[in-house]
């Protein structure tokens, strides 16, 4: 108890309807809060605050994509 614990979130969701794809650029590792945030479009992510480990560069289009169509599908119009 009391270790740390994380998770690895695909940025683009696998399967339908958004296909993406199992590569570590589609893959960020979060707390488990921040994932279950991510997977439902409540928060979004902004690029040039990842803090990213030398040899692991996300994909830009991965983030544009989850901000622009995974967030998008909450908006209320």
């Amino acid at each position: 108890m009391g270790g740390s614990y994380s998770e690895a979130h695909h940025i683009i969701p696998l399967g339908n309807p958004h296909n993406g794809s199992d590569v570590a650029e589609n893959i960020i590792v979060l707390c488990s809060n921040h994932h279950v945030m991510c997977d439902y479009g409540s928060i979004k992510l902004n690029y040039e605050e990842i803090n990213q480990v030398r040899g692991h560069k996300l994909s830009p289009n991965s983030i544009a994509y989850h901000n622009e169509t995974v967030c998008g599908e909450l908006e209320i119009e």
